[in-house]
């Protein structure tokens, strides 16, 4: 049975082609992109970033900052989308997101590392910054 958090990542998920798409088709300019996302809008541009790789797009963008990123996802699929990433790519995670923490847990059954939790691990040019004593929890990304 789904329920609107599961609904939601997999509606992010398909904005993130809808959002490479646009890219790729270059309705900004041919200047490189900055993307800068939270919570499900981070989870919007990793898989836009994923589908830039599928689609060998190289140069498009240029930096990202994902923060209190709603993303699971393997070592080879980060490495997949550092790849299309030509500058920064930074990952800032909170380990006090008490929201993130339960809402993974309670649809995945606390099977593996949130990108907006924890560091993303073994992935060069992929900078992780630990933002806990910055926020009090998830929504203070807006402010």
């Amino acid at each position: 049975i789904d329920n609107p958090w599961s609904n939601a990542l997999d509606r992010a998920k398909a904005a993130g082609r809808v959002l490479a798409d646009v890219l790729m088709q270059r309705h900004l300019g041919v200047r490189p992109i900055t993307l800068v996302g939270f919570s499900l809008g981070a989870r919007v541009i990793f898989y836009a970033l994923l589908e830039l790789a599928k689609q060998k797009q190289y140069g498009i963008v240029q930096d990202v900052f994902l923060m209190g990123a709603t993303v699971t996802a393997s070592t080879t699929a980060w490495l997949e989308t550092r790849a299309v990433v030509s500058g920064r790519y930074v990952n800032c995670y909170a380990r006090n997101d008490w929201v993130l923490n339960y809402l993974f847990r309670a649809t995945s059954g606390g099977i593996g590392t949130v990108a907006g939790l924890r560091p993303v691990e073994n992935i060069p040019g992929l900078d992780n910054v630990d933002i806990t004593d910055k926020i009090a929890g998830h929504m203070s990304y807006r402010t």
